[in-house]
């Protein structure tokens, strides 16, 4: 339940989300609560400032491939910085959730399945 708090990454989260509830509900699956997000500001834009945006003007939405086989190296080597800060903010939040939730279910003594929604937005 981890959400980017873009505004589009939360409107497709609850898009998505809203389907999967109509999904379980029409197979009767059984009870389904719609998970509650989890708005994580850092995943928005947080890490990638200023050169994120300085990329982004440069080479517009494009795959990861395009910022990082650049041939302008000094984009690449920013491209590589931002793009690693990201990813390891992201797993800090993730590693941060699992963690608060293991150890609620260790203090209530239940062993639960659990799934982690990620849900994030294009990277620039």
């Amino acid at each position: 339940e981890l959400c980017s708090s873009a505004p589009r990454c939360v409107e497709t989260a609850n898009l998505f989300l809203g389907s999967a509830a109509e999904t379980m509900q029409q197979d009767d699956v059984g009870d389904y609560a719609m998970p509650k997000l989890s708005l994580q500001e850092q995943m928005y834009d947080g890490t990638m400032q200023p050169e994120g945006s300085r990329l982004f003007a440069k080479i517009g939405y494009a795959p990861i491939r395009s910022y990082l086989e650049n041939e302008n190296l000094d984009d690449v080597e920013a491209a590589r910085i931002v793009l690693g800060n990201y990813a390891r903010s992201s797993l800090d939040i993730m590693v941060g959730a699992t963690t608060k939730e293991r150890r609620h279910n260790a203090s209530t003594d239940t062993d639960i399945g659990r799934t982690l929604l990620f849900l994030a937005h294009a990277v620039y």
